[in-house]
């Protein structure tokens, strides 16, 4: 993901105690990975959209986190 000055954005969070859900759609072409992550308001949710299946198979480049 490119930030607004064209360089490459980095995020880094914890894996511990997540909860991991797939979010696949092959009829409209959509791949990503659904992450609940503890925080102290409880669970925050955030996407990994990829750009294309072997991305998703991968656990390539990202597309875009929400």
């Amino acid at each position: 993901m490119l930030s607004p000055d064209g360089g490459v954005r980095t995020l880094s969070v914890s894996l511990k105690g997540c909860e991991v859900t797939p979010e696949v759609n092959i009829a409209s072409g959509k791949y990503g990975i659904k992450l609940a992550v503890p925080s102290q308001d409880g669970m925050s949710d955030l996407w990994l959209k990829c750009d294309t299946v072997s991305v998703y198979k991968q656990g390539g480049r990202v597309k875009k986190i929400f």
